[in-house]
């Protein structure tokens, strides 16, 4: 049996701290959790669904006091106050995951594309950082001090993109255009009017058309992944459901390959890069045959949101457009768990050598 560790979460009042905490409550190898906010609430008023968990808010003050009593922080908080807090708990040897994007970037100009402001000079920080793509980053994580977690629309899109981005019949050299559609939870748990149940329902909420953040963030972790320097032009909206993300991509082909490309032959692509079921646990690859003929509306051989809701999955589908000669890449993550909370847990799991599943569901609940 694995050392249990005690963990607390900074900014637990809003929707990924509080789901941080109901998939701790589970957690085999955790011994305590102490959850960390401003919120003057009581923890059950702001967290009903986890009215039987005992647990309670305590404030900043508590943390810096007890710091001997916990293993590792998360830091649900905004990038400013991450990066402070950082600074000051990384003194103190504390493991840390950062859930903002204060740390997601190595070079601060990548930071500035993406969010307009600088926000620190990171060098100053010589602790081990690294960021939290899980499958592909696992060995690095595991020594890291401090972890990067993952935008949501930027992790679905990565596992969506890795294994074909690097193929030699892919054109690289127009955007690759991104559409992507997230629960109303994507807009934090802080009042907007936008968002209420009456502007929502029955609606489609378009927000920075003009480059979302998670774009550059994509285009950045390619490069350092993949060694493939890609332009995205990421489209997002907010849908009429409360959390998952529907994600679309359009991948051109090269016009000499246009031929030579065939549904079938990516899906095999697919499968066969994401074949080691020990390593992608999360991710899966619908491989259905098209039953109707062309036209003819088929809806199970693509995934749904509803599909991935309380998983820790990533659920890809492909077609393929042979007029247009265009590949369609459709991938379904839970907004608040792959997106955010699950893959946070899933690297405190790699970094505190637990089993890298501990916790976190294989099974949508739909």
């Amino acid at each position: 049996m694995k050392k249990k560790i005690s963990v607390a979460i900074v900014g637990a009042s809003g929707f990924t701290g509080g789901e941080i905490c109901r998939i701790l409550l589970n957690h085999n190898n955790i011994k305590k959790i102490y959850p960390i906010s401003r919120d003057k609430n009581n923890f059950i008023k702001k967290h009903p669904n986890l009215i039987s968990s005992n647990l309670n808010f305590s404030n900043i003050n508590f943390l810096r006091n007890n710091l001997s009593k916990i293993d590792c922080i998360f830091l649900c908080t905004k990038s400013t106050e991450s990066f402070e807090l950082a600074k000051e708990l990384l003194k103190k040897n504390k493991k840390i995951i950062d859930l903002s994007s204060a740390f997601r970037f190595e070079k601060n100009e990548n930071f500035k594309k993406a969010y307009g402001y600088d926000i620190t000079k990171r060098k100053i920080l010589k602790n081990k950082i690294e960021y939290g793509l899980s499958e592909f980053n696992k060995p690095s994580i595991k020594k890291a001090d401090l972890i990067a977690n993952p935008g949501c629309y930027a992790i679905t899109a990565l596992y969506s993109l890795a294994p074909i981005i690097n193929k030699n019949f892919i054109d690289t050299k127009s955007p690759i255009g991104i559409f992507a559609i997230n629960g109303t939870t994507g807009a934090g748990n802080n009042p907007k009017i936008e968002v209420s149940h009456a502007n929502a329902t029955e609606n489609v909420l378009t927000y920075n058309a003009d480059g979302h953040r998670h774009g550059p963030e994509i285009e950045d972790k390619i490069q350092k992944f993949f060694k493939k320097k890609v332009f995205i032009d990421l489209n997002t909206a907010h849908g009429n459901f409360r959390r998952g993300i529907y994600l679309r991509i359009n991948l051109n082909l090269k016009k000499n390959f246009r031929n030579k490309i065939n549904r079938e032959k990516i899906i095999n692509v697919f499968k066969k890069y994401y074949n080691n079921r020990k390593k992608f646990k999360f991710i899966h690859i619908l491989d259905f045959k098209k039953l109707l003929k062309k036209n003819e509306k088929e809806y199970d051989i693509y995934p749904s949101v509803n599909s991935v809701v309380g998983s820790n999955n990533c659920i890809i589908g492909i077609d393929y457009d042979d007029a247009l000669g265009s590949i369609k890449i459709i991938s379904t993550t839970d907004n608040l768990i792959k997106g955010a909370a699950g893959s946070a847990i899933q690297n405190m799991n790699i970094m505190f050598k637990f089993k890298e599943e501990e916790a976190l569901s294989k099974y949508g609940i739909f």
